[in-house]
């Protein structure tokens, strides 16, 4: 049998400021942290493309199973042609994609996101050599765009082998 003992709980007095608790110090730290992040101007977004690409009904549905990739090209100052500098890819899509595109997804090193581009959206299922090629649908000719300008609409519809 369990004897009934009295347990007598004794205060231990903590070096500190008087009546100033560490939890009173932690949330003046927390309220004045939350002041000066609302207080700090938000970061600009950079410029961006953006768009909807849909998916034509000759799409065979097994395509879903590959991988969509939106490429923007752009013409360079000194380049005489448009050239890929941006891809974003997107694993096993969902119709319609909405898409943006940023200074995050330019490849090229020293390439600003900027004025008229062409974007073109590619739907791959990979294939090997050896067993079938890799089943390409496009949305065609790369189509015109305008960075920060209106949304881009593509449609996937056309096959292509690589």
């Amino acid at each position: 049998m369990i004897s009934n003992t009295e347990q007598s709980v004794t205060k231990k007095n903590t070096p500190g400021y008087p009546g100033v608790n560490i939890l009173s110090f932690f949330s003046l730290i927390l309220a004045f942290l939350t002041l000066t992040a609302s207080c700090t101007p938000q970061s600009q977004k950079g410029p961006e493309l953006k768009g909807t690409i849909s998916l034509a009904p000759n799409v065979p549905l097994w395509m879903l199973h590959g991988d969509l990739s939106v490429v923007v090209f752009m013409k360079g100052s000194t380049s005489p042609a448009y050239l890929p500098v941006a891809i974003s890819i997107y694993p096993h899509p969902v119709f319609p994609l909405t898409f943006e595109i940023d200074q995050d997804n330019v490849r090229l090193s020293g390439i600003k996101l900027s004025g008229n581009v062409k974007v073109q959206a590619r739907l791959k299922l990979s294939g090997t050599e050896q067993d079938s090629p890799a089943t390409v649908y496009t949305s065609g000719v790369p189509s015109d765009g305008q960075v920060d300008g209106p949304p881009v609409s593509l449609t996937i519809s056309q096959e292509s082998h690589s």
